[in-house]
């Protein structure tokens, strides 16, 4: 992985990615969908704020709600 593909990456592929966790296994544990979760980490999908609580809960804290903002993920 380049460089800037790992900063453009959102945190929570990086999560994904760091665990070996699929879609399916963070959907399973944030209690949505892995089409949620894919549209999430590509942008294709604002999440909402019961959706961010679910997946900060389910990544033990490692992604955090300010993650989901475009400025957060600034280099």
């Amino acid at each position: 992985m380049s460089v800037i593909t790992s900063i453009m990456e959102h945190p929570l592929r990086r999560y994904r990615a760091r665990n070996s966790l699929s879609l399916s296994d963070v959907a399973k544990l944030a209690h949505t969908s892995a089409a949620t979760v894919s549209r999430v980490e590509t942008g294709g999908q604002a999440p909402s704020f019961d959706l961010i609580r679910r997946i900060c809960a389910a990544t033990g804290g490692e992604v955090q709600p300010n993650d989901f903002f475009k400025d957060s993920q600034a280099a």
